[in-house]
């Protein structure tokens, strides 16, 4: 699964992603680096 990096660094999570999550608008995800 990809996110795509938008203008203003912004990231797109895909749909199906969102859905799992549960997501809304002003959630807060935490990311990490992985090699």
């Amino acid at each position: 699964m990809l996110a795509e990096l938008r203008p203003k660094s912004q990231i797109t999570i895909p749909k199906e992603l969102v859905e799992k999550l549960g997501l809304s608008e002003g959630d807060k995800l935490e990311i990490y680096e992985k090699d």
